[in-house]
């Protein structure tokens, strides 16, 4: 068995959801929550619209078998 970093389609779509939603969502307001100290509830409600706050989406991040969707997710989207 040999050890396999490519990316699938799934991973190429899931960097693409959350790469758009990082620069269409969190980065217009960042700086004013980091700012004004307040909680983001607008970036919240749509990451929830967007699926990201399903339990089973994390699921599926967790149990990818090539244990690359975490890592992916959170670092487009961070």
């Amino acid at each position: 068995m040999s050890f396999d970093l490519s990316l699938t389609p799934a991973h190429h779509d899931l960097i693409e959801r959350t790469y758009r939603f990082a620069e269409e969502v969190v980065r217009p307001v960042a700086a004013r929550h980091d700012r004004e100290q307040e909680f983001p509830w607008q970036v919240i409600e749509a990451a929830a619209q967007e699926g990201f706050y399903d339990p089973l989406f994390y699921r599926d991040l967790i149990g990818d078998p090539a244990g690359l969707s975490l890592p992916l997710f959170m670092e487009e989207l961070f």
